[in-house]
């Protein structure tokens, strides 16, 4: 059976475009959510990072296909797409009157390939694809951060729920929906939430549950009834937590859940070592179990009964899920204009 992997140094190039195209995506988003001087410039200093990088990458390509290499020529013809279309009609008049979600598709292609070569390495090899996280500028791979990623995605969802909820009061057509929750980052917020799992277990693990859920038109009322509160939660929880820490590093009362002074501190159970890992190598949410297990020195079993371990399986399986979606669709960047 022939080898479908991609040639060394291929899955590192390519998650050098998909950081590219992620940054290209999000401004276009903002864009279309406000249209304005200063977002028209995003797209244009997004784009003219990715186009040149893109057109030299696709001109040292192997033949013989793979998984990366055929992602990798999927951005190359929505790429060329938006070159042919930004020439003729110029950038904000393609923004205003096409389709450009051709570049919001592949990011989450390319997110969901990368992740998903993470989390199918060999047991112990080296992992050499990171899990990739976006706007890292705006919310690192902090608690905080994190916690502040899962606000956005909170409300992302509250703006689409709601459109729905006035589809036929303001005449938003079903296509426009699906643009806005196709938007939505909803796998990415399942791997930041593994790592939240010791700030608040019951709001994670109900957020987990959540995020179980196939983000679509149909099901994004439900999801914001249901999101909104384990965030807040969580939100809570962080600010405890740094309230906590803050008395105990002045020295005053106590803070609640510290053991005092002389009190022997139980050891951190496997599902917290989890969580701290990733907490400072965010490329452990792609390990397998027997890698979490030899990292660890602990049995594999104990690795998959975590409550971190579950909620990385239900990012995994979603990943999985919307790039088989995505497959079978595989619409043209081209073939959808905006009316």
């Amino acid at each position: 059976m022939a080898d479908s992997s991609p040639p060394a140094g291929l899955s590192d190039r390519a998650a050098q475009i998909l950081k590219l195209v992620g940054e290209l995506a999000d401004a276009i988003r903002a864009n279309e959510h406000s249209s304005r001087d200063e977002t028209l410039q995003q797209v244009a200093s997004a784009w003219k990072s990715l186009f040149p990088a893109i057109v030299e990458l696709g001109e040292t390509l192997p033949a013989e296909p793979d998984p990366v290499t055929d992602w990798i020529r999927e951005v190359s013809r929505v790429s060329k797409w938006f070159d042919d279309a930004a020439r003729q009609h110029g950038l904000a008049d393609v923004l205003f009157r096409f389709n450009c979600d051709g570049f919001l598709r592949v990011e989450e292609e390319g997110r969901a390939l990368l992740n998903d070569m993470a989390a199918n390495q060999d047991a112990f090899a080296v992992v050499d694809v990171e899990p990739v996280l976006s706007l890292l500028d705006r919310y690192p791979a902090t608690p905080a951060g994190h916690v502040a990623f899962l606000e956005m995605v909170r409300d992302e969802i509250q703006y689409a729920a709601d459109a729905k909820r006035q589809q036929f009061a303001k005449g938003y057509s079903f296509e426009t929906l699906a643009r806005m929750v196709c938007g939505i980052k909803w796998v990415e917020a399942g791997q930041r939430l593994s790592v939240l799992f010791h700030l608040a277990p019951d709001a994670a693990n109900q957020a987990a549950s959540v995020l179980q859920t196939e983000l679509k038109v149909g099901t994004v009322e439900r999801i914001d009834e249901l999101f909104t509160p384990v965030v807040r939660d969580l939100r809570d929880a962080l600010e405890q937590s740094r309230i906590e820490a803050r008395n105990a590093a002045e020295g005053g009362a106590v803070a609640k859940g510290i053991k005092p002074a002389g009190q022997q501190k139980s050891p951190a159970t496997v599902n917290e070592r989890m969580a701290g890992t990733i907490m400072e190598k965010p490329e452990a949410m792609g390990w397998n179990s027997p890698q979490w297990a030899k990292f660890l020195k602990c049995g594999k079993s104990s690795v998959v009964e975590t409550a971190t371990w579950k909620i990385l399986e239900i990012a995994r399986l979603q990943a999985k899920a919307e790039r088989m979606n995505d497959r079978r669709r595989k619409p043209k960047a081209s073939d959808s204009k905006r009316d």
